[in-house]
C-alpha cells in the first residue's frame, strides 16, 4: 500500500466502506460487479465506479479478494475513535 493511501482513506467514509467490503464482492477475478459492491458497501454506484481503480491502483483492495492489511487497521482505528468521540459527545 502506498503511503498516501491512509491519507485518503482518512478522509473518504466511501473508500473505507469499499474496502471492507472488498473480500465480500471480490472472487479473485479482475472483473467486479460494481453493482453488487455498490449494495454490499452502501456506496453510490457513481463512488464506486470513480474509487474502484483507485483503490486497486493503491493496493488497499487485491485480486485475490484481499485487502491491505494496514488499512484494514487503520479502518478499524478511524471507526472506534468515531465511536468513543459519539460516546463522550453523549
Amino acid at each position: 500500500m502506498r503511503p498516501a493511501a491512509l491519507v485518503y482513506l482518512r478522509d473518504n467514509d466511501a473508500a473505507q466502506r469499499l474496502v471492507v467490503a472488498w473480500p465480500l464482492v471480490c472472487k479473485r477475478d479482475i472483473r467486479v460487479d460494481q453493482a453488487h459492491w455498490s449494495k454490499m458497501a452502501d456506496v453510490p454506484l457513481w463512488r464506486v465506479a470513480a474509487l474502484h481503480q483507485l483503490l486497486v491502483e493503491h493496493g488497499l483492495c487485491k485480486f485475490d479478494g484481499t485487502i491491505d492489511p494496514l488499512a484494514e487497521r487503520f479502518i478499524a482505528s478511524q471507526v472506534a475513535a468515531a465511536i468513543k468521540a459519539a460516546q463522550r459527545g453523549a
